[in-house]
């Protein structure tokens, strides 16, 4: 047992090692967005990530979200927080959404409803910069029932509605989760292509041709703790960490004195990192 903050820069540290190194083995090298998922833990531990120069968040339960990100510490020590929220999205929750403060993007659009009430809540608010929101369509590539996500054969249709119909909405990428043992087996063997990552980097190439859009403009949103090199690999331009980060998570928010530190690996760490570099990518 350690004190959050310094268990929560120790595991940054390790996890902005792991994605540098593996960048570097990728033509271009561009550093991915790391997304710190936050979920069931408590705000010692946010606030301790941003201190170390982690912006972008993310949540997935949406009580703990609304919650969370009104809370008057965060918005006091952690003003530039950017929220990403990555867990099931329905039409009902979308007022409450886009009226919270410092919400970033939102990563889990699957239908052309939600994408309508979400653009229609957004443009209600009173946004100071009037920015567009940004937002991904979320695609459920290994085609489980239990996952959320459109179905690949009708990702086009939801970017199409995106782009055509939400004025208030930026479409910036795609985003899975992925079958868990496609994730495990990524890191079990070093060889294995995971489909899910593949079948989305695809999607991103006929997205790209059909709506005329750079690479740049669509981000892929894939890659977690037990994959995220293989990810990167894939092209992956958005991971969203956890566990890496924050240790295992428990039924409830863990206790804000200490707790136990990640003892995920950390290969290709090399000299001293430049975390605000590495975090603060677009």
């Amino acid at each position: 047992m350690m004190p959050i903050g310094s268990a929560v820069r120790r595991s940054l540290t390790r996890v902005m090692g792991r994605i540098e190194g593996a960048a570097q083995l990728k033509t271009g090298g561009n550093i991915p967005r790391l997304v710190a998922v936050s979920k069931k833990k408590s705000v010692d531990h946010v606030v301790s990530a941003y201190e170390f120069g982690q912006r972008h968040f993310g949540e997935n339960y949406m009580p703990e979200f609304l919650e969370k990100a009104r809370d008057e510490r965060i918005l006091r020590e952690a003003p530039e927080i950017r929220w990403h929220y990555i867990g099931s999205l329905a039409k009902s929750q979308c007022k409450n959404l886009a009226a919270l403060p410092n919400l970033w993007m939102v990563e889990t659009i699957s239908k052309n409803a939600a994408a309508k009430s979400l653009d229609k809540h957004w443009r209600n608010q009173i946004h100071g910069s009037k920015r567009k929101l940004k937002v991904m369509v979320q695609v459920n590539t290994s085609e489980e029932r239990n996952k959320s996500g459109c179905l690949p054969a009708e990702c086009l249709d939801v970017v199409k509605h995106i782009l055509g119909n939400c004025e208030s909405l930026e479409f910036s990428g795609l985003m899975t989760i992925g079958a868990q043992e496609n994730s495990v087996r990524c890191a079990e063997d070093p060889s294995f292509t995971n489909p899910d990552f593949e079948t989305l980097a695809e999607l991103q190439e006929r997205v790209c041709k059909d709506f005329s859009l750079s690479k740049d403009q669509v981000d892929l949103s894939m890659g977690m703790t037990a994959d995220m090199e293989h990810a990167i690999a894939m092209g992956s331009t958005n991971l969203r960490v956890g566990t890496a980060i924050f240790g295992s998570r428990d039924d409830g928010i863990y206790a804000k004195e200490s707790f136990h530190e990640p003892s995920t690996p950390s290969p290709g760490i090399a000299g001293h990192l430049n975390l605000n570099q590495l975090v603060f990518s677009a």
